[in-house]
């Protein structure tokens, strides 16, 4: 799209160029910078998706939320009955108050069994008290039940997003602390999600261009909202994929990371991660531009070759990877001026959100291998600021959000 703006442009100054030869200099700027202007704004318009307006699809209907659980961001499957979640009050965080107002998030298991739904919060066992507990994207590594947290814990003193991991114990409804991998000034508030591809290895997605300041995201200036802004709206590529080695040795309470900034993976808001662990494909997705670019893996140093992008129907926050229909699913919105009624809405808190007319949440099935993409949900009574699904039993759907009370069950 980006490039249709520069060809636009180009035409605007040659068309009044041809047509004021005559006239004079002061004349022909101006009707240059008013051509000029009226394509900004219809680009503008266009990219933000002013009059767009997405279709209801109520295949998922009886919907309600299992509150409690406010701001449940990111999930992991443990099997196909349960699923771990984070959970933080991001408005609260990122918004309006800042990281020092904000309670500490917690990890939820969420287990199904036939019609009845269950919550359980997890008791962090061993985990450092001075350390704010700011849960994000979050990885699950099933054969040794080991959890991976990316925290935005906002220490002034020593500011940097940190990889939490703990050892699940289902039976105790507990997280056992193991480790910190610690990413400095750096990356401060700018970590999103993650994937852990072999020990002491993984790729984690940096989703905004510059770190947070020391004091949290609600320091930061207008200047650097606006640039925001501007490189979602220009599709500027600033943020990337980090591959990264770690020594695993549980023995070693904080480590530093080797990682190496993946050049190749560039985009406008690099956000969800996932793979397919048969083929060592990752996908990636990208706000800023409504994609997800596939990438194969190279197992033995990290890096990712990149071999296809899926333009997307929804701008994809979270995404996950269903290994046994071999399918992506995601959830987000629809166009990206909801992102702008979002902030500023937020701000204010929910019951402005609430009584806003948007279409908040849609959630994306794709099988990439025969490149097909399906809408399963899209409804304006729907969680504010959706960002991932998971299919349960009994045609049920859960859907995750990094803005509201809680997460929103429905069922076909």
């Amino acid at each position: 799209m980006i490039y249709q703006l520069i060809f636009s442009l180009l035409i605007a100054v040659l068309i009044p160029s041809f047509f004021f030869q005559q006239k004079s200099f002061c004349i022909r700027i101006s009707a240059i910078s008013l051509l000029s202007l009226i394509i900004f704004i219809s680009y503008t318009i266009l990219k933000f998706g002013f009059f767009e307006q997405p279709i209801p699809i109520d295949i998922y209907s009886n919907c309600n939320y299992l509150e409690n659980t406010i701001g449940p961001e990111d999930f992991a499957k443990v099997d196909s009955n349960s699923f771990l979640f984070s959970s933080n009050d991001n408005i609260q965080q990122w918004e309006i108050g800042g990281p020092n107002k904000t309670q500490n998030g917690h990890i939820y298991l969420l287990k199904m069994d036939k019609n009845l739904t269950s919550q359980y919060k997890l008791k962090l066992e061993n985990f450092p008290q001075t350390i704010p507990f700011h849960p994000h994207g979050i990885y699950f590594r099933q054969e040794d039940q080991v959890l991976f947290v990316i925290n935005h814990p906002y220490i002034f003193e020593t500011p940097g997003d940190r990889i939490e991991i703990f050892k699940f114990n289902e039976q105790n409804k507990t997280l056992i602390y193991l480790q910190s991998i610690y990413f400095g000034q750096q990356y401060n508030g700018i970590l999103n999600n993650l994937i852990v591809f072999d020990k002491g290895k993984l790729l984690v997605t940096q989703y905004l261009s510059t770190t947070d300041p020391k004091e949290g995201r609600t320091g930061r200036n207008k200047f650097r909202e606006l640039a925001d802004i501007a490189e979602v709206l220009f599709e500027l590529e600033y943020t990337y994929v980090l591959s990264c080695l770690w020594k695993e040795e549980y023995n070693q309470q904080i480590a530093l990371p080797q990682c190496t900034v993946l050049k190749n993976t560039k985009g406008t808001i690099n956000n969800g991660i996932t793979w397919d662990k048969e083929q060592n494909i990752v996908f990636v997705s990208d706000i800023g531009q409504s994609k997800i670019n596939v990438y194969n893996l190279k197992k033995e140093d990290g890096n990712l070759e990149k071999t296809n992008e899926i333009q997307t129907l929804v701008q994809l926050d979270n995404i996950n990877f269903d290994e046994e229909n071999k399918q992506i699913i995601g959830g987000g919105l629809f166009r990206m001026i909801d992102y702008v009624n979002f902030i500023q809405g937020s701000k204010q808190k929910g019951e402005v959100l609430q009584n806003m007319d948007i279409y908040w949440c849609g959630i994306l099935e794709i099988n990439y291998q025969k490149n097909l993409q399906k809408i399963i949900y899209s409804n304006k009574n729907s969680p504010i600021g959706c960002t991932i699904a998971f299919k349960g039993q009994n045609n049920t759907l859960f859907i995750g959000n990094f803005g509201d009370k809680g997460i929103y069950k429905c069922q076909s």
